[in-house]
């Protein structure tokens, strides 16, 4: 345990004076599989650097694209934004364009993602909750779409899952509503309407929206989605919390609902 513990200071030691792609790979290497999450602050931290002044700290991306790869089996949700970065990452000298491998570096986290998807912790759900983000910033959907349609998968990424998909046709969404159309898990609950309170077709929805805020006995549930479409400022879905023939004033929903509409008078 104490020479890995060793090892690791060293590479961390290398990882942070590394100044080419060469010296990246070797502290990479030496670190091993670590997981320290040192290791990821440090990449985060060296990467910022160099896009900062990328013209002239990293030109041509080589130590970027040697800092992404460092990233395989450590990224979490944190290191979205970083790989987002990368993946928009533009820059042409002379020519040509020389973030081709830093692109295509982070679309190689796609496919370590598609893997992850079913390696759930039964707690977080990590790492295949980060591994569904990443999907969706790609918008990667028929891994998402074919992990909701068979139910698979923790609540937490059957639920992140479901965040990612609000490009998905409406059709589509529509046949993800016969199958959820009775859950119970809040947590799926929260991450089916995050999906479709999204969705650029969100009024098509406003039958099933309706159903669910009459139906459910949760106060919690009822609040978020109210909440949510005042935030919405949708004008098809801000009718359903003026129906007359809504919940009475005094009742809980009705409380809620009243102060829901307060925020837009």
């Amino acid at each position: 345990m104490a020479d890995k513990d060793a090892q690791v200071e060293l590479g961390l030691a290398l990882l942070g004076r590394a100044g080419n792609p060469e010296a990246i790979a070797t502290a990479v290497g030496t670190l091993g599989d670590s997981a320290d999450p040192r290791i990821r602050q440090v990449i985060g931290q060296k990467y910022a650097a160099l896009n900062a002044q990328p013209r002239r700290r990293d030109s041509g991306c080589f130590q970027r694209t040697a800092l992404v790869r460092a990233l395989r089996g450590r990224a979490t949700t944190d290191d979205v934004a970083l790989i987002e970065t990368a993946l928009w990452t533009v820059e042409i000298i002379g020519r040509f364009d020389a973030a081709t491998d830093l692109r295509a570096e982070g679309r190689l986290a796609g496919f370590h993602a598609v893997r992850l998807l079913s390696d759930a912790h039964e707690m977080s759900g990590e790492p295949a909750v980060t591994a569904a983000k990443l999907l969706a910033l790609r918008e990667q959907l028929l891994p998402l779409y074919g992990l909701v349609s068979s139910r698979g998968g923790t609540p937490e990424v059957q639920a992140e899952c479901l965040r990612g998909l609000t490009t998905l046709p409406v059709s589509l969404v529509a046949r993800l509503l016969q199958q959820y159309h009775d859950e119970r898990d809040s947590t799926i609950v929260l991450g089916l309407f995050d999906l479709l309170l999204g969705h650029a077709s969100r009024a098509e929805f406003a039958g099933f929206i309706a159903s669910f805020l009459d139906r459910t006995q949760s106060i919690d549930l009822y609040r978020f989605v109210v909440n949510s479409i005042v935030a919405s400022r949708d004008p098809a879905l801000s009718l359903l919390l003026r129906r007359p023939d809504g919940p009475g004033e005094n009742s809980p929903k009705g409380k809620v609902l009243r102060e829901a509409l307060a925020l837009v008078r």
